[in-house]
């Protein structure tokens, strides 16, 4: 049985939607995405020399 979906690289094609939803009509391509914490330093930082805190409310501190 296949419970969750193959993991892919952000931005590769995952398929295409089945029907209309909220307005996204049928046959939209769907795309992998990166999580909240990858885009927030992708937008983030401007050069390879920067670093990013991230304080959450659970008190963890990740750090890229």
């Amino acid at each position: 049985m296949r419970l969750l979906p193959q993991v892919t690289e952000a931005g590769t094609r995952a398929g295409v939607t089945a029907k209309c939803w909220h307005g996204i009509p049928a046959g939209t391509p769907v795309t992998a995405a990166m999580g909240d914490l990858q885009c927030y330093m992708l937008a983030t930082l401007q050069s390879d020399t920067d670093a990013g805190l991230q304080c959450v409310y659970s008190q963890l501190l990740n750090c890229i």
